[in-house]
């Protein structure tokens, strides 16, 4: 994340992703910190029956070093 003009790298997060209907694909999986940035690898295997539709939502929960 950039914070004041500097990068403010989280500590630990977790990731959940949503279909259209709002039903839960993840659900606050932990996701990995590589270089100051949050990753997390949905793999195919887990989307691969369901229908590709917009209206799917991604949210992230980051904790920073500042606690923010």
């Amino acid at each position: 994340m950039i914070r004041g003009c500097a990068l403010s790298a989280p500590t630990s997060g977790t990731v959940s992703v949503y279909d259209r209907a709002g039903t839960a694909i993840v659900s606050a999986a932990v996701v990995t910190i590589v270089s100051s940035e949050a990753r997390y690898t949905l793999l195919a295997a887990t989307t691969a029956s369901l229908a590709r539709e917009v209206g799917w939502r991604i949210e992230w929960t980051l904790l920073l070093a500042d606690g923010i």
